[in-house]
């Protein structure tokens, strides 16, 4: 027990408690909705099921011609896509396609669009008023 108490002797104070948050649930983005409005910067992406597919290939993008992705993932096995950190008030272009086991890929679904909700406002400060201290 002696060596385990030298061994954090060395140890400082405690930092900060940080608090982060993880949401319960995400909001899902169907691919059949486009258009829509006030989607979370986090959610999930989902799309149907296609028989006797391994994977599926998900592009992302600020432009719906898809030259400048956010998200190119190929390989994805499920039906759902997680994304995280979008810009806020931000339209976004989203499509799917399907890849074979033999690795040939089908065409694009087709495109799909919606837009992040709006930042939060940022709160004012209303009381305490200015305090001045009158230096002697």
């Amino acid at each position: 027990m002696e060596n385990k108490r030298r061994k954090y002797e060395g140890w400082g104070g405690w930092s900060d408690i940080f608090f982060l948050y993880y949401p319960n649930s995400y909001t899902t983005i169907d691919i059949s909705k486009t258009d829509s409005t006030g989607i979370a910067v986090s959610g999930r992406f989902k799309w149907n099921k296609i028989k006797n597919i391994a994977t599926y290939h998900l592009q992302l993008s600020k432009s719906n011609e898809f030259f400048d992705n956010i998200i190119d993932k190929t390989d994805i096995q499920d039906t759902s896509q997680l994304f995280n950190y979008l810009d806020n008030n931000t339209k976004y272009y989203w499509r799917v396609r399907a890849k074979t086991k033999s690795g040939i890929f089908g065409l694009w679904s087709v495109v799909s669009n919606f837009t992040t909700e709006a930042p939060l406002d940022v709160p004012i400060l209303i009381a305490p008023k200015k305090l001045f201290v009158k230096c002697i």
